[in-house]
């Protein structure tokens, strides 16, 4: 899924850089399908993380919901791709063997917050340098 589609892509700025399409582009044509396949990857990222009490249909439904919304028009599938790369590796903190809607959302809070952040950093670089 998403790790084999960006396994090149680690970070904020490549991310930033790839070509992938905005979630919320994808969503015009066919929302039913994005939400299937966010909902398949958060099964996937679940699964990978191992946790005790696996994530319920109704969290995935609304973890995939809430990204779908909140962040649709910022993030394509490679920004969701680094956040799984992130939390798979603990930079977003210890699951304690219990994974919620809550600390995957409060992920992708925090994430979102850094690539804002690298974006305005990369235009203001870009805006020097002109």
């Amino acid at each position: 899924m998403l790790a084999e589609t960006f396994a090149a892509v680690r970070t904020v700025e490549q991310a930033i850089a790839s070509d992938a399409p905005k979630l919320a582009a994808l969503a015009k044509g066919n929302g039913k399908a994005l939400l299937v396949v966010l909902k398949l990857n958060i099964t996937a990222l679940d699964k990978a993380l191992k946790n005790k009490d696996g994530l319920t249909p109704e969290e995935i439904d609304l973890i995939a919901e809430e990204v779908l919304d909140k962040w649709g028009r910022l993030i394509s599938f490679a920004d969701i791709a680094v956040v799984f790369r992130n939390a798979k590796l603990g930079k977003y903190g210890e699951t304690y063997q219990q994974l919620t809607a809550a600390k995957v959302v409060k992920w992708f809070d925090e994430y979102c917050e850094a690539r804002m952040a690298k974006c305005y950093e990369m235009n203001r670089e870009r805006d020097r340098m002109q």
